[in-house]
């Protein structure tokens, strides 16, 4: 088989470093990453005003892209998912990309100071990897030593950058400027994305057939997005059917900003 071209080689690296954009691609198109065990305990005095949200018009014209976009791509996505794989397949793919995130997510508990956390992170690797047959299964969580996630976003929170004004970005959904610079800094600090672009070994032989890491990165990174997005089908809905939600363009922006100040704080 021929060597891959050093024009090959580049177009992995990038592909790579755009793996966790793409992944954000399924996953925040819709209020996705906020929809999860929300309580809506949303305080009036947190509400959004003018000086957070000073592009409502232009953020209020991209939320209802975004919504379209969703509806016509990535809802139909995760309803044919979840009509082919049954939920015990869906759970092992989960758990293992979990454990294949593990690196990202132990990169920013080192950089929050978080200790505690990087002890749990590293105890569910190993225990996912050995026990857990490459991550298939989640012995960790029944051992005691939960999931948890974390992001640049949450890292720039930690060490003091202010969230400053929200956001909604095309594909990528709800966001502040902190949040932004944090996606970001996801794409280069999460050791996966530079994986395939290792040089001209980066191949794997997968059920007898050579196969690029970068393209087989890219893809169940993608996968992954469109399980978040099944997995998300009936809290958006009842999202969507919240009796606060008279205007759900408001609700979405109080319910994030106040979620991604918990999820700063760990709590």
């Amino acid at each position: 088989m021929s060597r891959p071209t050093r024009g090959n080689r580049q177009r992995h690296k990038w592909s790579c470093l755009l793996l966790t954009l793409t992944l954000c691609l399924a996953i925040l198109s819709t209020p996705a990453s906020i929809a999860w065990g929300s309580n809506h305990d949303i305080d009036n005095e947190e509400q959004a005003t003018e000086s957070i949200d000073p592009f409502e018009d232009f953020n209020r014209a991209v939320f209802d892209f975004n919504e379209a976009l969703d509806a016509v791509i990535f809802l139909p996505l995760a309803k044919i998912y979840r009509a082919i794989f049954p939920k015990p397949i869906r759970d092992t793919f989960r758990n293992f990309m979990r454990n294949l995130n593990a690196p990202f997510i132990l990169a920013n508990n080192v950089l929050q100071g978080e200790g505690e956390r990087v002890g749990m992170t590293l105890s569910r690797f190993l225990i996912n990897t050995t026990l857990g047959v490459g991550g298939l299964f989640d012995v960790a969580t029944g051992l005691g030593v939960p999931y948890h996630d974390e992001d640049f976003g949450q890292t720039l929170g930690v060490w003091g950058v202010e969230e400053s004004v929200y956001l909604v970005l095309p594909i990528l959904g709800p966001s502040t400027v902190r949040d932004g610079l944090g996606k970001v800094g996801d794409a280069f600090i999460n050791p996966l994305n530079y994986a395939g672009a290792a040089g001209d070994d980066a191949e794997k032989i997968l059920f007898g057939h050579r196969v690029d890491l970068a393209d087989f990165l890219f893809g169940v990174r993608l996968l992954e997005g469109v399980d978040t997005r099944e997995r998300l089908i009936e809290p958006i809905e009842l999202l969507k059917k919240d009796p606060l939600a008279l205007d759900y363009y408001t609700l979405i922006r109080s319910v994030f900003l106040q979620r991604r100040k918990k999820e700063i704080l760990n709590k």
